[in-house]
């Protein structure tokens, strides 16, 4: 796993630190929904909510990003060496493609995340609720 993270170049500790904030998010809005003033605030908490949805779309934004820059420098690096075996050029595209993947897995945790969060604000403010 670290040395993916290390493959994966700077743009990893920039997709660390979105998960990091989006983590900091979510347990904030969990604090807020399901502590002890549990949905006096709950416009808060939802915006809170929904600040963890963004952050996870925000890494996949990040982790495309990186991919891209990380497909330019191996295209470069290929025409440079000109004869490159297929096996060299594949090796550097899954490289590349690390950000990007990173990227699709924190935003499958934030919306696991999200999801049970937005649930209890939709409770919360007794939205589809049955009369």
């Amino acid at each position: 796993m670290l040395e993916m993270f290390v493959a994966g170049g700077p743009i990893m500790w920039a997709l660390l630190a979105v998960a990091g904030v989006m983590g900091a998010v979510a347990v904030n809005a969990v604090r807020r929904l399901y502590g002890r003033e549990a949905g006096t605030d709950a416009a808060s908490a939802a915006a809170d909510v929904d600040a963890v949805l963004f952050w996870a779309v925000f890494a996949v934004i990040t982790g495309v990003l990186g991919t891209t820059v990380g497909l330019g420098i191996a295209a470069r690096a290929i025409e440079r060496a000109g004869g490159v075996s297929p096996t060299l050029a594949w090796g550097a595209i899954r490289v590349a493609l690390i950000p990007a993947i990173s990227g699709l897995c924190i935003l499958g945790l934030g919306l696991l995340l999200w999801l049970p969060l937005r649930a209890r604000v939709r409770r919360l403010a007794g939205v589809g609720t049955r009369r």
